[in-house]
């Protein structure tokens, strides 16, 4: 259960609790501990269904900030007694059930503060706080978030001068080489603008910060939060003369996809991919189709519905690691002049694709007419091969072929449409071999030229050993 409530309101809390399985209404209650009628400047319920318990964090202008703990016994009306937080004021929090930490960011002393609070419901309960100095802020804007480990703590605020900040604590301690300013915000008056939805995929190694002054469009920001280093930024649109803002996120891990929260004309729910694609190896592919490609990126996890789209055709991946998917390029059959560039997508669930804006070359395959020389010497050396249709690649490649279960491939200089160069391979006796090209290194020409590899000549003669040099002479 999740509910904020920012400015001057007059709230009297309730809170529904509803059996998962069922949905009906088990017990009504009211925080009893806190007075009636207070003006409250930030709440937020959290639920921690495997602990069986529902936490509270209350600030109002009356008191300092409180949290509440309805732990085990919440539905026997038990009378709870809150614990004060060490804060003037919250701006948010995050909840690890999995490691029973709360961790709150807040103001104490007009320096922004990060409290965290472990061992949630235990007799070892304790709040520890950690002072995030700084000499240039504003008021602190959103998010505490922790890591799976329980030793990373991101917060961020505005910087008065440059715009959003990143710190980084571990442990107990800020690490003082880890600051770095994020996205100066461009128009506008800085102080104007606010954190509107934070996330962290931890697996991922990014998060998401999301910031408008409500007048503008959401801008949202990816960074690495092992460097802190910004790694792609979304700018939501206009919808119907209203501004799109983000106004939550939430990530499902395994799926690898962002859910956001849009508020605009209407409500509605954006998705994005938790992944991203950096290249294409090879990025040219012959249009016969056939050519394995691995596209390379982050934040990829293990799926077996992972989809690729080449053009407008659906396959199903061959293979997903963390780092990379393995795609079979389909037949292409349109025309194509030299190159053709086609899109290329990845969906890890559900059809959603990503939108990095990667394309491969496709070629069509090339047509080997010739070789000059014929044949070469065992030592290896130069082939020039004459023909159609080649096209410059670094993954231009010549097959020398020798029998069923013998072949050499080397890279192919590009010299022109019609001519390549070839490296013949070094052999320890004489062999006769063909000579096929490829594009993509993968799928070689059907046709190839005749080409034998020979030893030094021995025991040559000639006859006759004397002509005349005024008339030709065959010897």
């Amino acid at each position: 259960i999740n509910a904020e409530y920012m400015g001057d309101v007059t709230l009297s809390f309730l809170s529904d609790l509803l059996d998962q399985s069922d949905g009906v209404l088990r017990k009504r209650m009211s925080v009893q501990a806190i007075e009636r009628n207070s003006v409250f400047t930030y709440a937020r319920l959290t639920s921690a269904p495997t602990m069986d318990a529902i936490y509270l964090i209350v600030s109002t202008r009356q008191s300092s900030p409180l949290l509440v703990a309805y732990h085990e016994n919440y539905e026997r009306n038990t009378a709870i007694v809150p614990v004060a937080l060490p804060l003037h004021s919250v701006v948010d929090l995050s909840f690890d059930e999995g490691r029973r930490e709360l961790t709150l960011l807040g103001v104490f002393n007009t320096q922004p503060s990060v409290v965290r609070v472990t061992q949630l419901g235990t007799p070892e309960q304790s709040t520890n706080q950690i002072s995030l100095e700084c000499s240039d802020c504003s008021s602190p804007i959103a998010i505490a978030s922790q890591g799976q480990s329980g030793t990373t703590l991101i917060a961020y605020y505005f910087s008065s001068s440059s715009g959003i900040r990143v710190t980084k604590v571990s442990g107990s301690e800020r690490e003082s080489a880890s600051e770095n300013l994020v996205d100066p915000l461009q128009g506008g008056n800085i102080r104007t603008k606010k954190a509107t939805a934070f996330v962290a995929d931890w697996d991922g190694d990014a998060a998401y910060l999301c910031y408008s002054d409500g007048v503008r469009p959401t801008t949202m920001i990816k960074f690495r939060i092992s460097t802190l280093s910004i790694s792609s930024i979304t700018r939501m649109n206009i919808a119907a003369d209203k501004p799109e803002i983000i106004i939550r996120l939430n990530l499902d891990a395994e799926k690898r996809l962002l859910y956001a929260l849009v508020s605009s004309a209407t409500m509605s729910v954006t998705t994005f991919n938790l992944f991203s694609l950096i290249g294409i190896e090879p990025d040219i592919a012959d249009t016969r189709g056939g050519t394995t490609i691995t596209v390379r990126g982050e934040g990829i996890s293990n799926q077996s519905s992972a989809e690729c789209l080449v053009g407008d055709v659906r396959l199903p991946a061959m293979e997903v690691t963390s780092r990379y998917i393995l795609c079979e390029v389909p037949p292409f059959n349109g025309s194509v002049v030299d190159c053709f560039a086609q899109p290329i997508a990845v969906s890890l669930h559900a059809g959603q694709f990503s939108n990095d804006e990667l394309d491969i070359q496709r070629a069509d395959t090339p047509l080997p007419q010739s070789a000059s020389p014929r044949a070469g010497p065992l030592s290896g050396g130069v082939v020039t091969v004459i023909g159609s249709k080649f096209v410059s690649s670094t993954w231009l490649s010549c097959r020398f072929q020798i029998s069923n279960y013998r072949s050499y491939v080397s890279p192919a200089t590009y010299v022109n449409s019609t001519a390549v160069l070839c490296s013949q391979p070094v052999l320890s006796e004489p062999a006769a071999c063909s000579i096929s090209l490829s594009v993509d290194s993968q799928i070689y020409s059907p046709s190839a030229v005749d080409f034998a590899i020979v030893g030094q000549a021995a025991g040559a003669s000639a006859s006759p050993q004397l002509v005349e040099a005024q008339y030709s002479a065959l010897i």
